[in-house]
């Protein structure tokens, strides 16, 4: 994960980055960290990111956080 992290801090502007370092900090169940990049993904937007999914669990997440 160490090389996701730093592949999005050289490129902050890339949404694909940003969702690759959040799906791996949610299989980590790192979820704090996940849902702020999750959100960072969205905000950039842009091609390559699977918006939907991404919404999907989001919500599934603050959610579960929430309890």
């Amino acid at each position: 994960m160490p090389w996701l992290a730093r592949a999005q801090s050289l490129e902050p502007a890339q949404a694909t980055y940003a969702y690759n370092l959040a799906v791996a900090l949610d299989q980590a169940r790192r979820y704090d960290d996940a849902l702020r990049m999750y959100r960072q993904a969205l905000q950039i937007g842009g091609t390559g990111i699977p918006v939907k999914a991404i919404e999907y669990r989001l919500q599934d997440l603050q959610e579960q956080l929430s309890r």
